[in-house]
């Protein structure tokens, strides 16, 4: 699937990896890489809930325009690999649920664990490359403000 996806052979792809766990590994980078670049951007004058939302929706029209799919499988990975993949998962959360403190001190997210925030909204991120479809009736942009909604519905401070 990874090498019809890039539009190469399963031959042409293993010219330029070693084997299936290189290429699996690769596939945690680039995503890990993308969130990390939505991480970055500095929103001024929002609250926690407005920033997350805001990066919410990065996060889904990434996506479902890149293809790149946030990958829950890490067992299939090599130990060595698998142990880089949950370091990073860990910091990319981390980040996010710093986001949450935030808006928890400033009024905007209900309190609660962050932690289960964050598994909350980004559970159904991790399920999204299960059901999307592109060429489908769900446009990205569509779904982006419609998770978006629902993400700030769930953690909104009453």
């Amino acid at each position: 699937d990874i090498a019809s996806n890039l539009g190469l052979t399963k031959a042409a792809l293993y010219y330029y990896v070693k084997n299936k766990d290189e290429v699996l590994f690769e596939c945690h980078q680039q995503a890990y890489d993308a969130m990390d670049i939505l991480l970055e951007k500095k929103l001024v004058g929002k609250n926690g809930l407005e920033q997350l939302g805001v990066l919410y929706c990065d996060f889904v029209r990434m996506l479902t325009a890149s293809g790149i799919s946030l990958l829950t499988d890490v067992n299939s990975l090599s130990e060595g690999n698998k142990i880089k993949v949950l370091k990073r998962r860990g910091k990319i959360e981390r980040k996010i649920i710093k986001l949450v403190k935030q808006g928890q001190s400033d009024g905007s997210i209900r309190e609660g664990d962050p932690r289960l925030h964050v598994f909350f909204f980004m559970g159904a991120l991790n399920w999204l490359n299960a059901w999307y479809d592109n060429s489908g009736h769900f446009k990205g942009e569509d779904i982006a403000l419609h998770f978006a909604t629902q993400m700030r519905l769930g953690i909104a401070a009453a």
